[in-house]
């Protein structure tokens, strides 16, 4: 009878045991899940204002240079696919990761790479989204979640620009550090429209430019400008070759 009843105590004590176990290992699994699960469900948000550049290190080491009045959404922890969501301007030099592919949505073309670097500019107020490769592939998708369809591969030095208003795809040669000298603190205009440089001058320096003359709005210009000089000064070097006068009222600068 006492073998029996120490039998009992064993038994009894072994499976208060498992039991302890199984919650303390459920308890560690789903406090671990949870914690996993919210890791990459939160969404982390960086803004630069109009006159501001930054740089950012997102959680796989990927640098992203941010230009003056952009918003990059990304999450604390990546998965299998590393999405990020660009408004505005960026260029990237993504770590490289053959199992995890980097995209970059943005509102009308999807970017995908393994590991370059590139440039993509995408202002909610502009015509077009221009993507540019530097070094690697980037691939061009159009679609929703899961199901993207493949429009376009570049090589590098190669510029494609999605029109807005039509959705054609441009793909075009260029000099691709070109693109990119706002990271270095340069202003690039190639044949660019004033009503196109009026945008760049206010993002960068955080003044509303509005450009009188309708003539002077298809005036285009070409040349390379380093970014430590004023608005004012900007204007006065571009004014040499177009005769225009600008006066400030209040926060506007007015042109004519």
């Amino acid at each position: 009878m006492e073998t029996k009843s120490k039998g009992r105590r064993l038994i009894k004590w072994s499976l208060s045991v498992a039991a302890t176990i199984l919650v303390l290992f459920t308890t560690f699994y789903t406090k671990s899940y949870i914690e996993n699960n919210s890791r990459s469900s939160l969404m982390l948000e960086s803004t630069t204002p109009y006159g501001v550049k930054s740089k950012i290190t997102l959680p796989d080491g990927t640098l992203v240079y941010l230009n003056a009045g952009t918003t990059l959404k990304y999450p604390s922890h990546f998965s299998k696919q590393r999405v990020v969501n660009l408004t505005g301007e960026a260029y990237f030099e993504v770590f490289k990761d053959s199992k995890h592919p980097f995209w970059v949505e943005t509102k009308g073309v999807k970017i995908k790479v393994l590991g370059t670097h590139f440039n993509v500019k995408a202002y909610e107020n502009e015509n077009s989204i221009e993507t540019t490769l530097l070094e690697g592939s980037v691939g061009l998708y159009r679609g929703t979640v899961n199901d993207e369809v493949l429009v376009n591969i570049l090589k590098p030095n190669q510029q494609a620009v999605l029109v807005k208003n039509s959705g054609e795809i441009k793909v075009n040669s260029i000099d691709a550090n070109l693109v990119n000298a706002w990271k270095d603190g340069k202003f690039y205009f190639e044949n660019m429209d004033f009503v196109g440089i009026a945008k760049v001058l206010e993002r960068n320096y955080n003044v509303k430019i509005e450009i009188r003359s309708e003539e002077l709005q298809k005036k285009k210009f070409f040349g390379i400008f380093l970014q430590n000089r004023s608005v004012y000064q900007m204007l006065d070097i571009m004014g040499i070759k177009e005769d225009f006068k600008y006066k400030r009222s209040r926060d506007t600068i007015y042109i004519y």
